[in-house]
C-alpha cells in the first residue's frame, strides 16, 4: 500500500535502533534498500509518525462527514465526474481499438487459411504466422477483459460517494488504527522525500481513499536531532 512518489516501488518495514536502546518501526524505499542513492533517495518515515498521519486523515474526513456532509459530497462529487470522464473516454478508445485489431487478425487468420489451401503458403511459415496471431489474440483478449473491469470500476460517481461515505461514517470515534479499516478505506499512501529546512524536516503524504481517490495531501514535520 505504501509506494515511493519518485520510483513507485513499494516500502519496505525495518527497525531502526535509537541512541536509547529503544527501537522505532521505519519504512523505507525498496529500491533505495536494494541499490543504494543510485537507484533513488531513501523516502524514510517513521511507522508511528505515518500512523498518527493517517488516523488523524481519517478521522478528520469523517467529522466533516458528520459536520457537513453536503459540502463534501458535492466536493467529491465533482472530482470524480471531471476524472471518470476523462478516464472512461480513454478507456473505451483503447477497448475500441483492441476490437478492431481483432477484427483485423481474424481477417488474416482467414487469409493464411485460404494461402495454405491453395498452395501459397508453406506449412511452417502458415505454422509460425498462426502462432504469433493467436498470441496476439490472448494477449488482446486478456487486455479486453482487463479494460472492461476498470470500466466497472470507474462507475458510477454518485455509487462511489456512498460507498466512501458509509465506511467513513464508522470512523468518527476510531482510536487507533487497524489492518480491516486500513484497507477497507484506503487504496494507496505515496511517500514523498523528505525535506530539510533550518533543522526541520518536511515530508508531504498523499492519501489515496477507495473509491474517492486523493482528497487533501498531507507534511510531516519532524525536528532533526
Amino acid at each position: 500500500m505504501l509506494k515511493c512518489a519518485d520510483c513507485g516501488s513499494a516500502l519496505a518495514y525495518s527497525h531502526k535502533e535509537l541512541k536509547d536502546g529503544t527501537s522505532v518501526g521505519v519504512y523505507r524505499c525498496t529500491k533505495y534498500i536494494n541499490n543504494g542513492k543510485v537507484a533513488c533517495s531513501v523516502h524514510r518515515i517513521q511507522e508511528n509518525t505515518l500512523e498518527a498521519i493517517v488516523l488523524a486523515d481519517i478521522r478528520a474526513h469523517a467529522q466533516i462527514a458528520a459536520e457537513d456532509r453536503q459540502r463534501l459530497k458535492n466536493k467529491l462529487l465533482a472530482t470524480l465526474r471531471n476524472g471518470q470522464k476523462s478516464e472512461s473516454v480513454l478507456l473505451r478508445k483503447q477497448h475500441r481499438d483492441i476490437a478492431n485489431r481483432q477484427e483485423a487478425i481474424s481477417d488474416a487468420l482467414k487469409n493464411l487459411y485460404i494461402d495454405k489451401c491453395t498452395g501459397k503458403l508453406p506449412e511452417a511459415v502458415f505454422q509460425s504466422l498462426m502462432n504469433d496471431f493467436t498470441r496476439e489474440q490472448t494477449e488482446l483478449d486478456n487486455k479486453s477483459s482487463e479494460l472492461s473491469k476498470r470500466l466497472l470500476v470507474v462507475g458510477d460517481a454518485e455509487d462511489n460517494v456512498r460507498e466512501w461515505f458509509n465506511r467513513i461514517d464508522d470512523c468518527l470515534n476510531l482510536e487507533k488504527l487497524d489492518r480491516d479499516t486500513v484497507t477497507g478505506l484506503i487504496e494507496s499512501i505515496i511517500i514523498h522525500e523528505g525535506v530539510k529546512t533550518q533543522g526541520q524536516r518536511t515530508q508531504e503524504i498523499e492519501i489515496y481513499y477507495r473509491f474517492v481517490g486523493s482528497i487533501a495531501s498531507k507534511n510531516t514535520d519532524e525536528d532533526i536531532a
